[in-house]
């Protein structure tokens, strides 16, 4: 019924039998006394008795009218709700969007926001008439081909309660008008009356996005001005305690196997009290490959000693990975009223060592020192053994069209004269000559870490180029012949100190370590041209790290972003030919190069695989290693009881394939498993977590739902969080149709009154 108060109406249209009684009790029959005068009168009233009847039967409907307008005032009468005429029914078109977002797991008392919200859809859809088309949407799944209820007919009503009742708020972010925007069309289209019933928390972080704001309100808005009515129910409540897990991440760029890492956990209160000597629980999972199954450790137990209301708390959390491959940090958080955002996870890929490629381009020498690589590789791994944390990997110019450069963290090119001829299709049909070339470019824009030392042997014309590419590749700097002789000790520069740039790749150098490099000679360097600006805005420029103290104040050392990824190119070379500085201190393992080179590599060295870790709904993406190309792949998600996936693997071309997934929608632990027969050869595990705005339970209410919405006079609010709320008590934002029966009322009762006056029925 379109009433607030319907008991009124019902009572205002019985009330219209009053008068019709007056009127039946007026025509009783009374005993006839003739007298003389009263013949006269009869005569009188007998010629104008139709005129009587006439004027007794308008007074009679104005009255009746009357009460049934006092009835429409005092029920509330709100228009018509497209449900239902007075006299009937009519053919509908109803769409029941539900929002099943993390924030609709809120509890209140036993129940959670998403289980009263369930009791609500079922209660309206046993409105729904035969003939009417219901569709049932979750704001997760916003496709009108994975409703819940597809448009038509509600016919086996017992079925889609059972339904309703297996759901559950999801572990997702979810946007409004992404729902609202896929069955748009479906209420344009319907035929006769349309109505859109959103169910949502409506919170107030939502509503003040602009860009949702906006869309919603454009979205709604045209659905308004179509004649669509829209009805809000919002279920929004303030959270008294809450605490979510507002990010979980790593302190350190990378993760060695049995060395400590940092971790950060952030935890922020949206509840309106403070939080006191709260416990964080944390874990550390991995697979066993042994036992081949998860195995889970108990990590010491954290305490946030008091988190304030609206405020965040972060704590330094050191633990060490057991095992080499991914390891899985979890975090949890007491019970409150928002249960899916107090876990968190982190997946952390730990390496027994940092993989350095070096490729040497002067490795024959009558000794092992005389090899360009050698004190390098010398400082980084002095046993050989990947003892101190680099496992170095030495190739030659000869081997680079076999190189996977992705399977190691940073690459170093010694004296390196050009790279082997390989050709390769690209784009528009044309060739490029250096495969490897581009296999080194996808690397470091993936995150790698490239250092390049020049030399005797360095070829000038492919350095500036191919490897230059106008300022669009790896090489900083376009370079000239070298200057100085190497072999009169006697003459020399130096870096000098105050061109040393802080904070950047020789920051070792500078505050403390200041004017230590003063000991470092160079009797001879290549002579690099001064870095361009960049012929694009998007190309990266170099940066010049050091100059020497010649009378040109060349640049020493250059550096350049290049992606992810960073190139640090030294004008000298990495071994003793050209300077003093590995002599001794390399071998000795005590010196500034020894120090300064592992620095250097922690530096530059690639960071973990962003893909591990995301938001639920993110994709996941993995590059297969190139010896497990054909291998099988299965993977599985958190759920309980989840079955194993089998994926395709892409291929990328370069003998690189990858697999993705799209949408994780679950909050936890996915496994991704690499598979030969029946062995499983390596398992990935990858984290997803709920996004952190989800913790804020702030409802918007009705002030900022109207401002974010907006209303034409059709939008119907409902507060759902009210004891006494019901379907029907629908306070519009505008339309009040009550006081329009108010004033006619008003008017009838005034021209009741003239005509009785005028048709002298009273006086």
């Amino acid at each position: 019924m379109p009433f607030i108060h319907p008991l009124l109406f019902w009572l205002g249209l019985g009330g219209i039998s009053i008068p019709i009684l007056i009127h039946i009790l007026n025509k009783r029959r009374f005993k006839i006394i003739e007298w003389a005068a009263m013949k006269f009168l009869l005569d009188a009233l007998r010629k104008n008795r139709k005129r009587l009847q006439l004027e007794e039967l308008i007074l009679l409907l104005l009255r009746c009218l009357a009460l049934l307008l006092l009835g429409f005032a005092l029920a509330r009468f709100i228009g018509c709700d497209s449900s239902a005429s007075l006299f009937g029914s009519q053919s509908r078109t109803l769409v029941y969007l539900v929002d099943d977002s993390v924030s609709m797991g809120q509890k209140h008392g036993a129940k959670t926001l998403f289980s009263q919200m369930r009791e609500d859809l079922k209660t309206e859809l046993g409105k729904v008439h035969n003939g009417d088309n219901a569709m049932v949407l979750l704001t997760s799944r916003p496709d009108t081909k994975q409703a819940l209820l597809p448009l038509g007919g509600v016919d086996d009503m017992e079925r889609l309660e059972a339904k309703i009742n297996t759901q559950r708020a999801s572990d997702m972010r979810t946007r409004l008008s992404d729902s609202v925007e896929a069955i748009s069309q479906t209420l344009l289209d319907a035929e006769g009356d349309a109505r859109l019933m959103i169910f949502s928390d409506f919170r107030r972080n939502d509503l003040t996005d602009k860009t949702e704001a906006t869309r919603l309100r454009d979205l709604i808005g045209k659905l308004q001005a179509e004649g669509v009515q829209v009805i809000v129910n919002d279920y929004g409540r303030k959270a008294k305690k809450n605490l979510g897990v507002e990010s979980l991440t790593m302190l350190d760029s990378y993760v060695l196997q049995g060395r400590e890492t940092r971790l950060k956990v952030t935890v922020r209160n949206t509840g309106s009290a403070p939080a006191i000597n709260v416990p964080v629980e944390l874990a550390l999972q991995y697979w066993d490959v042994e036992k081949g199954k998860m195995k889970t450790h108990a990590l010491p137990v954290v305490t946030f000693k008091e988190i304030g209301p609206n405020q965040s708390a972060v704590r330094e959390v050191p633990f060490a990975a057991e095992v080499e491959g991914t390891n899985i940090v979890s975090v949890k958080l007491p019970a409150d009223e928002l249960p899916g955002d107090n876990e968190a996870f982190l997946s952390l890929d730990a390496q027994a060592a940092t993989r350095v490629l070096i490729v040497d381009g002067q490795p024959s020498g009558a000794r092992e020192s005389d090899k360009e690589s050698y004190f390098l590789h010398t400082a980084l791994d002095p046993n050989r053994t990947a003892g101190y944390g680099y496992d170095v990997s030495i190739v030659t110019r000869d081997n680079l069209t076999d190189v996977e450069f992705g399977d190691y963290d940073v690459v170093c090119l010694l004296d390196l004269s050009d790279f082997p001829i390989q050709p390769v299709k690209v784009k528009d049909g044309k060739k490029d000559d250096y495969a490897s070339v581009r296999k080194l470019e996808a690397f470091v824009r993936n995150g790698g870490g490239l250092v390049i030392f020049t030399g005797d042997h360095v070829d000038l014309e492919f350095y500036n180029t191919r490897l230059h590419d106008r300022g669009e590749g790896l090489c900083p700097v376009t370079i000239s012949p070298r200057k100085g002789d190497p072999t009169r000790r006697g003459q020399y520069v130096r870096w000098g100190l105050k061109s040393i740039r802080a904070g950047g790749v020789l920051d070792f150098f500078t505050g403390d370590m200041s004017g230590i490099s003063n000991g470092i000679r160079f009797f001879a360097y290549t002579v690099a041209q001064e870095p361009p600006s960049p012929e694009t805005p998007t190309s990266p420029a170099a940066v010049v790290e050091a100059r020497y103290n010649d009378e040109n104040q060349s640049p020493a050392v250059v550096s350049k972003p290049f992606g992810e990824g960073r190139v640090v190119m030294f004008l000298s070379t990495a071994s003793q030919r050209w300077n003093d500085w590995p002599l001794d201190e390399a071998i000795s393992a005590k010196g500034l190069y020894v120090l300064y080179m592992a620095d250097l590599i922690d530096m530059l060295r690639r960071g973990q695989d962003e893909n591990l870790n995301g938001k639920v709904a993110e994709t996941f993406t993995y590059d297969l290693p190139v010896l497990m190309s054909d291998f099988t792949v299965m993977f599985r998600s958190p759920k309980t009881g989840s079955e194993l996936m089998e994926l395709k693997p892409k291929d990328k071309g370069q003998h690189r394939k990858q697999v993705q997934v799209d949408s994780l929608r679950e909050l936890g632990v996915y496994s991704l498993s690499l598979r030969q027969g029946s062995k499983i050869a390596k398992v990935v595990l990858a984290a997803r977590n709920v996004d952190p705005a989800e913790s804020d339970l702030l409802p918007g209410k009705k002030a900022e739902l109207a401002t974010a919405i907006g209303d034409t006079g059709w939008l119907i609010y409902i507060d759902r969080t009210l004891d006494d709320t019901d379907a029907t008590s629908a306070d519009r934002f505008q339309r009040n149709d009550w006081i329009w029966a108010l004033l006619a009322l008003l008017v009838l009762l005034g021209v009741e009154g003239y005509l009785a006056w005028r048709f002298g029925h009273w006086t």
